[in-house]
């Protein structure tokens, strides 16, 4: 089945080098496992609260394993000090489908 994930990101712009590390090596990881961003999403404006970052991207995986082979991959593990440097927000959660609520 299917697995989304929505990655929250806001990235370093002191890090261009890092960064580029970080999403050749990510890139070919998704391709490797078949997932593909289905959304990339720019925050205008906070309505209520603190911004939570930059950038939304909502990432389909084919399956949960697909999703674990990227996230503890030796390939993936290698870049987290560049990711770390890349990115000065991230946090990347897994989606599930819920009714919706009134605000």
């Amino acid at each position: 089945m299917p697995v989304q994930v929505v990655a929250c990101i806001s990235i370093n712009p002191d890090e261009p080098d890092a960064l580029k590390t970080y999403f050749d090596t990510t890139t070919s990881l998704l391709e490797e496992v078949g997932a593909r961003v289905l959304q990339k999403m720019d925050t205008e404006a906070v309505v209520v609260g603190k911004p939570i970052a930059e950038t939304l991207m909502v990432v389909e995986y084919p399956d949960l394993q697909a999703l674990d082979r990227v996230f503890k991959s030796p390939e993936y593990k290698a870049i987290i000090p560049a990711r770390d440097k890349a990115f000065l927000t991230y946090n990347v959660s897994i989606l599930t489908q819920s009714e919706a609520t009134s605000a």
